[in-house]
């Protein structure tokens, strides 16, 4: 049985190891999902989202995001979305994430897009639910 990946904070502290701390948890190795990566969420609180085509024209995904459960819903659905879409999709990108423990700035106790991350990227694949 796989150990089961976690959400860890980063921190900003001299000499923290990401690794060494993920590692320190439950033996597996991290991997940072914050917005300076492909990975963030990029649903803001206070801000709105709009996509825009290659053809130039623009789609608003959403308004004002009012807190932090607000913006990590919208990125559950998005996710969701593209895997609906595209189920391949699915196993290019969330492949690189399953086993990983997730690293973000969020405070643990709070929402966070890792959590989806978590969630979608270990969900038991055909051959392991069959068994």
């Amino acid at each position: 049985m796989m150990t089961a990946p976690v959400r860890i904070q980063r921190k900003r502290e001299k000499g923290f190891n990401l690794q060494a701390a993920s590692r320190a948890i439950n033996g597996l190795p991290a991997q940072c999902v914050d917005r300076s990566t492909r990975w963030g969420n990029p649903f803001r609180v206070g801000h709105g989202l709009t996509m825009k085509y290659a053809d130039g024209d623009k789609l608003q995904l959403c308004d004002h995001i009012k807190n932090d459960a607000k913006a990590v819903a919208w990125f559950r659905g998005l996710c969701e979305a593209n895997l609906a879409r595209n189920p391949a999709w699915y196993g290019r990108h969330f492949a690189q994430l399953r086993g990983k423990n997730l690293a973000c700035w969020c405070a643990l106790d709070a929402p966070c897009h890792a959590d989806v991350l978590l969630e979608i990227a270990n969900r038991p694949i055909k051959c392991e639910a069959t068994s």
